[in-house]
């Protein structure tokens, strides 16, 4: 039992960095005048400091389960989204492009990135967000911050057993306050790696969500929600087009109307103040794969084979915009705020690489209104980019809004913009 004693002993003193604590490890007391209750749900915006660059910080985090890292300045955009009991980590870097890791059982990172602590480490949480109550800190009294503040002084000195990693942290508290939100700075030391925190703004028990940015796709994402599939079998809708005017075109309004109709297996369009010789009324029969155009002002129907595949069901119409009969497979995002007054949306996102091109689809549908959940699923808003290798064309639906932009990456870029209001109907004639 002795030998034991001391080989732990003598294995935690290895762990322990005496030239990040000169003075020792930290002992927790019950009489410190730290703030006893820290909230389990915060949001805190800071700026990072070290020797040679500074970074805006921002952490969301709400509770055990879930936690959100932003890092940013002029080189770096970062976005670090950790789900503890999905058990998996989504980073998004300033190209947007996501990567998925998978967080392992008691294998998880106190860092965010590089050397810096996650700020939630520094406030008794370990790396898997639960709290510790019994967080060591010790009161050093009354001082003068750097901006001239009067504040108290704490110090706590603790080690991450799991990561061998000792860590020493001063924090500065607003004078006659005794709650965690009016720390306006902590200084930093881990591996002789300095920084400082400078707390910028802090909310305890925010009303936030966690969601990851609009147009981002995270291949390998655990999908948590079903894409919904309950449109009616016939459908119609009605788009007005403003198009921006450029170099080549003046601006114009255009308008038309789209009726689909699943038993019939039957697309029409009908267009209106559309350019002379351009088809009026285009309709495509899935039944007999025929594409017949028809053009008002020269009273000329032309009739030619349909080039794509047969229509199957409604969804291969709207939900699998054209995939080559490939289905798209969908992620759900989260429920987000939609451009609608107290409205918020379900999200979904999909992707479907081609030979040739990249294409996203990324669905907004009715979540809850007013904060209350509703029954019915309505599609509002969607939006759809297509990458080729030097041209790039995007499409999307805002509510009543729809929005599309084409850019040709060449010394005169084009850029077109178009906005349609629409309402769905399932009755037509």
């Amino acid at each position: 039992m002795i030998v034991f004693v001391l080989l732990r002993r003598s294995s935690s003193l290895e762990k322990f960095d005496s030239n990040i604590c000169p003075n020792g490890l930290t002992r927790y007391s019950s009489d410190s005048p730290w703030p006893k209750h820290f909230p389990h749900q915060f949001e805190i915006i800071a700026e990072l400091t070290t020797d040679v660059q500074s970074f805006e910080l921002t952490q969301i985090f709400l509770g055990p389960d879930r936690d959100m890292i932003h890092l940013r300045n002029s080189q770096i955009n970062l976005q670090i989204y950790s789900d503890f009991e999905l058990k998996e980590r989504l980073i998004i870097n300033e190209e947007s492009i996501c990567n998925r890791e998978e967080i392992q059982l008691n294998q998880t990172s106190p860092f965010f990135v590089s050397e810096y602590l996650k700020p939630s480490i520094l406030f008794g949480f370990n790396q898997n967000n639960k709290y510790n109550s019994k967080f060591p800190t010790k009161y050093l009294g009354k001082t003068i911050n750097t901006d001239g503040i009067l504040v108290n002084k704490f110090q706590s000195c603790f080690i991450l057993e799991q990561f061998n990693l000792t860590i020493n942290a001063t924090y500065y508290l607003v004078e006659y306050s005794s709650t965690i939100s009016d720390i306006i700075q902590i200084d930093v030391r881990t591996n002789d790696f300095p920084y400082t925190f400078n707390i910028i703004q802090y909310r305890s028990n925010p009303f936030v969500k966690i969601n990851t940015p609009e147009h981002v796709f995270c291949p390998n994402r655990m999908n948590t929600k079903e894409f919904p599939i309950n449109l009616p079998n016939n459908l119609a809708f009605h788009a007005e087009a403003y198009r921006l005017a450029n170099h080549f075109i003046p601006s114009k309004i255009d308008s038309y109307n789209h009726f689909i109709d699943e038993y019939s297996q039957i697309e029409r369009f009908d267009y209106t103040n559309t350019d002379l010789f351009t088809p009026s009324r285009l309709i495509i029969d899935y039944s007999t794969n025929l594409t017949y155009m028809y053009t008002h002002e020269t009273q000329h129907c032309s009739i030619l084979n349909m080039s794509h595949r047969s229509m199957s069901s409604m969804n291969e119409i709207l939900f699998h915009i054209r995939t080559d009969n490939h289905s798209i497979e969908y992620q759900y995002t989260g429920l987000v705020d939609c451009g609608r007054d107290y409205l918020q949306c379900h999200r979904w996102i999909g992707r479907h690489e081609k030979e040739n091109s990249i294409e996203e689809i990324e669905w907004y549908w009715t979540g809850k209104y007013h904060e209350m959940d509703m029954n019915q699923l309505i599609p509002i808003k969607l939006h759809l980019k297509t990458a080729f290798h030097e041209t790039v064309i995007q499409e999307e639906i805002r509510g009543l809004i729809f929005c599309f932009e084409r850019r040709t990456p060449i010394n005169k870029r084009l850029f077109f913009h178009r906005y349609f209001r629409f309402s769905f109907s399932n009755k037509f004639n």
